[in-house]
């Protein structure tokens, strides 16, 4: 993942969710639809809490402490 934020940084890509036009009053949103979206089968439990966090990260453009 370091390695392709560089990448993302070098090229000028975006880099958070907000840049692209993500607002951060849809994080909630964003937090119940991933929650729908991970498998029963996944390895490492999933809550509200966690990905909210991942989510807030993403959209300021920070490296998630997962």
């Amino acid at each position: 993942a370091t390695g392709l934020r560089a990448l993302l940084v070098r090229i000028g890509a975006p880099t958070a969710l907000e840049s692209i036009g993500m607002r951060r009053d849809a994080l909630g949103e964003a937090v119940r639809l991933c929650l729908e979206a991970v498998p029963q089968s996944n390895p490492r439990p999933v809550d509200a809490e966690g990905m909210r966090g991942i989510l807030e990260a993403a959209h300021e453009g920070r490296h998630p402490a997962v």
